[in-house]
């Protein structure tokens, strides 16, 4: 199942994602974790969604502001 961000989630909402699949990914190697890695491999996916979602909307903004 794929992670889509909903249209109406603020930055902070975004960033706080960010910063919780930071935190779990971190928790996961630290524990040494490495039979789960398609659950860091999901992590990550999620993050970059967001990631490219923050950029989306900030290209937005950019193009609002001219």
């Amino acid at each position: 199942m794929e992670f889509k961000p909903s249209a109406n989630m603020s930055y902070e909402g975004l960033w706080m994602a960010l910063d919780d699949i930071k935190q779990r990914i971190g928790d996961a190697v630290l524990s040494g974790d490495r039979i789960n890695s398609h659950y860091i491999k999901g992590q990550r996916k999620k993050a970059e969604t967001i990631k490219d979602e923050l950029l989306r909307r900030f290209d937005q903004q950019a193009k609002q502001a001219e």
